[in-house]
């Protein structure tokens, strides 16, 4: 009980800060708070890791964002992703009421999909594969899983950002109130078209030096400092980052490609993520996937400009960091006298 609540209060301060707009106090306030933040965090983990999860199975330790174990809500801790030993697949859970339905339907949907349908077919490409479902008893209570590809199990030392996209993040059929929240939550997402919710990263071959930024770190973010959060997640390997950036801008190029030619969905409050090796013994892989499907509405003939104009941004972002990456590496070979 005692550290839900330190933990909780320290999540509130946080949340304060960020509604009230005051986003120059967020990184005084992480540095001032790190050492006993991260301490909590641990302990709050370690508690986490004792719900019962069936054998041989084990919380997802590359996720992002989302429901995650460590989080209390309504004084239980909230069920995230869960993988079985060794396994080539995640397992997410369903979400309650309409938004597991709306979900695991799309999954079906592309997984059966006719394949002279062109536009589904270049869409799953993007798209973790679907294993179907899976019932198990997961703290005490049984509990519908949707079965995905894990996307980082060929991966040593996987970099993965999530960010959550759409100039707006609720759905047609959402309340006022939802959409007051919404509005609330993060005001630059009007502005930019998306939010970041948190990345994962190491350096290197590094397997200890890890970095994990939050989605209160994400809600720090605005027009002055988004491009450096983003050159900061792309710079996992420091001698090839422009060719990460250079990968990662590929494919978000054909994805926005997609996007400007299908009238068939449109996205809320989906996410894509941002994945690269972060071992120079291996290569770097990058790739862009979307997940989060709980409100997918039919696009009835029109463009979901909702979603393309932060995935432009997107774009715009990541190639002023190649541009900057590109021009770091002419001056560092020039000092070298290699040009």
């Amino acid at each position: 009980f005692y550290l839900k609540r330190i933990y909780n209060v320290f999540l509130f301060i946080v949340e304060c800060h960020v509604v009230k707009g005051k986003f120059f106090n967020i990184n005084k306030l992480f540095l001032a708070s790190e050492a006993n933040f991260i301490a909590i965090s641990l302990m709050v983990d370690k508690q986490a890791s004792t719900m019962q999860l069936p054998t041989s199975y084990e919380w997802y330790r590359e996720q992002i964002a989302g429901h995650h174990p460590s989080v209390i809500k309504n004084g239980e801790h909230q069920i995230g992703l869960i993988k079985k030993f060794g396994s080539e697949t995640l397992l997410k859970p369903v979400q309650e009421g309409v938004r597991g339905v709306c979900e695991t339907a799309f999954y079906n949907s592309l997984k059966h999909q006719n394949d002279e349908n062109d536009v589904l077919t270049e869409f799953a490409l993007f798209v973790p594969k679907f294993h179907g479902l899976k019932t198990l008893r997961v703290g005490g209570k049984e509990m519908e899983f949707v079965v995905m590809e894990d996307l980082t199990y060929h991966y040593k030392y996987p970099c993965i950002m999530d960010i959550k996209m759409g100039r707006v993040t609720y759905d047609p059929s959402a309340t006022k109130a939802k959409k007051l929240s919404e509005a609330v939550k993060y005001p630059e997402q009007e502005v930019l078209g998306f939010r970041l919710t948190g990345y994962r990263m190491r350096f290197g071959c590094h397997e200890n030096d890890v970095r994990v930024r939050d989605k209160q770190w994400g809600r720090s973010r605005n027009m002055e400092n988004i491009v450096e959060a983003f050159c900061e997640f792309l710079s996992g390997r420091l001698m090839e980052k422009s060719f990460v950036a250079r990968q990662t801008l590929e494919q978000l190029c054909k994805l926005r490609k997609w996007f400007n030619s299908q009238r068939v969905y449109h996205f809320y409050a989906s996410s894509i993520l941002l994945v690269y090796e972060a071992c120079m013994e291996r290569p770097p892989n990058a790739f862009v996937k979307l997940i989060d499907f709980s409100h997918v509405f039919p696009a009835n003939g029109a463009v979901d400009h909702n979603y393309l104009f932060g995935l432009n941004n997107v774009i715009n972002i990541v190639e002023k960091c190649w541009d900057s990456f590109d021009s770091a590496s002419y001056r560092i070979a020039l000092n070298s006298g290699i040009n």
